[in-house]
């Protein structure tokens, strides 16, 4: 049996930007994977330009690999789309 996924928002990914021995979390297609044991990943920072803690769905696109490579790593979990948060949000604030 698999544990359950645990979600993300944007902001609670930004959290896990490796830096002061934080962990680095990647999200990308809305999973969430750990980087931290990636020598690429040390800092914080991939190739300068790409930073832990953040969506990069739209990068990868540019990335010289694709978005496979992130397979090596663990999951941890989803990212919610925000779109998801609001519709959420906004159903729990209504009244029958």
């Amino acid at each position: 049996m698999h544990a359950p996924q645990r979600t993300f928002t944007p902001r609670q990914l930004r959290r896990y930007d490796g830096k002061h021995g934080r962990a680095a979390y990647v999200a990308c297609n809305g999973i969430v994977y750990d980087v931290s044991r990636s020598y690429h990943w040390q800092t914080g920072i991939h190739w300068v330009q790409h930073r832990a803690g953040c969506d990069l769905t739209a990068e990868m696109t540019h990335a010289p690999h694709g978005s496979d490579l992130l397979e090596r790593f663990p999951r941890v979990g989803v990212l919610i789309p925000k779109t998801h948060r609001t519709d959420t949000a906004r159903r729990s604030n209504t009244s029958d």
